[in-house]
C-alpha cells in the first residue's frame, strides 16, 4: 500500500452564511478561551485554516472523492472542522486529548445544532509507540501489540468497536515533526481508498488516498 496525492478542484467563492456565522462564533470563543488562561498554561492549541478546510471538504463532497461518509478529525481542538464536516452531512467525530478543548467543541457544536460528536483521548491507538529525534521530529513508529477493537471511547456513535479503518476521511493538522507519524499510522491502519486530509502552514491543504502500490501514480 502507498499514499497518493489526489488532484482536486477547490473554488474560492463566498462562504455560506452558516459557515461565516460558525467561524465568527468560533473566533469569539477562542478569544475568550485564551483570555481565561495565563499564556504559559493554555492547553495545546493552534488554529488551522478553517476557510480552506471548508472549501476542501465541500470539494471532496461535490466531486464524490470519498469512498464513504465517516469522517474523523485527529486533534480536533475547538471542533470547528469536525462541525463543518457534519454540516456537509458527513458522519463526523473529533478526537482531542485536552479535556478543556473537548468541552469547548461540544458547546460550539450544540450552539449550531450540529450532529458532530467529540471524544477525549489520543488518536494514537493502544499498541503503537513512536519515538522522536529529540527535537520533536518523529523518527519511527512501531506496532507493539494487537490493536483493541474499541480504541475510541466516549459518547460518539463510532465509539463501540471502531477502528481507524472504519473511517473514510481523516483530517489532521500535525504538530511540527509529526507529519511522518500521521502518514505512517494512516498507511498502516486506514482502509484501502480512504482519504487523508492534512494542513501545513506553509503548503496549505493536501489530500492523499491509500492505494495499492501497483495502482499508484505521481501527483500531477
Amino acid at each position: 500500500m502507498s499514499l497518493d496525492y489526489v488532484n482536486i478542484t477547490v473554488y474560492e467563492d463566498a462562504l455560506p452564511d452558516r459557515i461565516v456565522g460558525l467561524l465568527a462564533e468560533a473566533d469569539a470563543r477562542i478569544e475568550r478561551y485564551f483570555g481565561r488562561y495565563p499564556k504559559k498554561r493554555v492547553p495545546r492549541f493552534i488554529a488551522s485554516d478553517y476557510e480552506a478546510a471548508y472549501r476542501m471538504l465541500r470539494a471532496i463532497r461535490e466531486q464524490d472523492l470519498c469512498p464513504g461518509n465517516a469522517f474523523c478529525e485527529w486533534g480536533s481542538g475547538f471542533g470547528i472542522i469536525t462541525i463543518m464536516a457534519a454540516l456537509l452531512e458527513f458522519d463526523a467525530c473529533g478526537i482531542e486529548i485536552e479535556p478543556a478543548l473537548v468541552e469547548e467543541a461540544i458547546a460550539l457544536a450544540t450552539g449550531f445544532d450540529s450532529q458532530a460528536e467529540f471524544i477525549c483521548g489520543s488518536y494514537i491507538p493502544a499498541g503503537f509507540e513512536y519515538y522522536t529525534d529529540g527535537i520533536g521530529n518523529t523518527s519511527s513508529l512501531t506496532r507493539t501489540a494487537v490493536l483493541p477493537s474499541d480504541w475510541l471511547r466516549g459518547s460518539c456513535e463510532f465509539s463501540n468497536e471502531v477502528e481507524i479503518e472504519d473511517f473514510d476521511l481523516i483530517f489532521t493538522f500535525p504538530w511540527p515533526g509529526e507529519a511522518e507519524l500521521i502518514e505512517n499510522l494512516f498507511e498502516l491502519q486506514a482502509a484501502e481508498g480512504a482519504l487523508l486530509m492534512t494542513y501545513d502552514e506553509t503548503d496549505g491543504m493536501h489530500i492523499q488516498r491509500k492505494v495499492f502500490e501497483s495502482c499508484s501514480a505521481p501527483y500531477g
